[in-house]
């Protein structure tokens, strides 16, 4: 029997159990590949890593950025991590966001994000990146 604490519904938990998994199918290739891949995601789309089993359909097409056609293999290699980590039944999973409706179905996962509140349709800059662009933009104009 699982138990959670009040301070960490089992949603989080969720999210924290596929990202930790994702890391590690990751780091195998390079320790510095989950930290490239998951900043990507982060800046690409204004999501948190946690945030995969929300939109994990975004985290697949930001691996195919980086992967190319090494894609397929790497999401081959996180669908069979995470179908043991969560066991799932032994099926073929279309791809890394089939495997992750299951997760949340197996887990009556309940979502932490108000989709009501994004629009996926322009990617969302983070208030790091605006600062980084105006303090380069800042130091190019004075030279």
């Amino acid at each position: 029997m699982k138990i959670l604490s009040l301070t960490q519904p089992e949603s989080v938990s969720c999210n924290k159990a596929v990202v930790r998994c994702i890391e590690t199918r990751l780091r195998r290739f390079d320790e510095k590949l989950s930290w490239i891949v998951f900043s990507k995601f982060e800046t690409e789309y204004g999501l948190a890593r946690e945030d995969v089993i929300e939109r994990p359909e975004l985290f697949s097409k930001t691996m195919r950025q980086i992967f190319r056609f090494g894609s397929p293999y790497v999401e081959k290699g996180l669908i069979k991590d995470l179908k043991k980590e969560f066991q799932l039944e032994e099926k073929e999973y279309s791809g890394l966001a089939d495997v992750v409706l299951e997760i949340r179905k197996s887990r009556n996962y309940r979502s932490t994000i108000l989709h009501s509140d994004f629009s996926f349709s322009k990617p969302r800059k983070l208030p790091r990146a605006n600062v980084l662009n105006e303090t380069i933009n800042q130091g190019g104009s004075q030279t």
